[in-house]
């Protein structure tokens, strides 16, 4: 027989989680916290205890490690250094004046 996970209610994981109700609700509909359907008296949402140690991982796009943050939705790189690197070789420099040139007027 298949063991059963243990589950807790939206409210207990933004508890344990530190985190607002509000944001919950959101990391659930973006399927960063998985949710299980529970019919007890009436079908609710419910999530795994082993997914809460894995709600603060991010994979950093510039190397692919992945790491903890505390804001987990907005965190791209794992270091100052991987971020600087990406901005460096990103960046829109502005465009530069050109000069005219002697030759272009008329005489």
């Amino acid at each position: 027989m298949a063991k059963k996970q243990k589950l807790v209610t939206p409210k207990d994981a933004a508890e344990k989680l530190g985190i607002s109700m509000v944001t919950a609700r959101l990391w659930m509909k973006r399927g960063r916290l998985p949710v299980v359907k529970e019919k007890v008296v009436i079908e609710r949402d419910m999530i795994p205890l082993t997914a809460l140690k894995h709600a603060f991982e991010c994979t950093c796009t510039w190397c692919g490690d992945i790491f903890e943050s505390k804001h987990p939705e907005i965190a791209k790189f794992c270091c100052t250094d991987h971020a600087a690197r990406h901005h460096r070789l990103h960046r829109k420099d502005p465009p530069t004046k050109r000069k005219k040139s002697k030759s272009s007027k008329r005489a």
